[in-house]
């Protein structure tokens, strides 16, 4: 929950605003910068690239994601159900957190997994940052049911 708990600092800047990404540090989660990424919000929220992929998810996915649009190129039949969480975040404007299957390289595994909004124009939500915990070996079956949980208290 570290980075939750750095998004609630950032936001309880002036105005409670969604936090800006340039007051992001880094430095701040040195210790799970490798199960994080940075994704763009492009097209007001309907269509999300990968700025950014960290090392752990690149070696668990057996792939880098980075700079490649989350479409059906990326994720075939399952596109919708792996961009919803970060739809939800846009639309509530809030973090959102989940529990639920996630396709790596073609295997499901689960996955616990926390999204939180930030802006680069001031105000639109145009940036999410996701943590991803996978236990290791994992796996799991894509029916097996999801929760999506979209922390309401911070929305801003």
């Amino acid at each position: 929950m570290a980075l939750l708990h750095l998004w609630q600092r950032l936001r309880t800047a002036p105005g409670g605003r969604l936090p800006h990404r340039d007051s992001f540090n880094p430095a701040d989660l040195v210790s799970i910068l490798p199960s994080l990424a940075v994704v763009e919000v492009l097209r007001d929220g309907t269509a999300f690239r990968y700025r950014l992929v960290g090392s752990r998810i690149v070696q668990i996915a057996g792939r880098n994601a980075t700079g490649l649009m989350l479409d059906g190129d990326l994720y075939g039949a399952e596109l919708s159900r792996m961009i919803s969480p970060y739809r939800s975040v846009v639309q509530a404007r809030a973090p959102v957190q989940t529990r639920s299957p996630v396709l790596f390289a073609d295997t499901w595994r689960a996955s616990d997994n926390l999204f939180v909004p930030f802006t680069t124009s001031g105000d639109a939500v145009d940036q999410i940052i996701v943590s991803v915990h996978l236990a290791d070996g994992a796996t799991t079956s894509q029916d097996q049911g999801g929760k999506i949980a979209i922390l309401h208290d911070h929305a801003v």
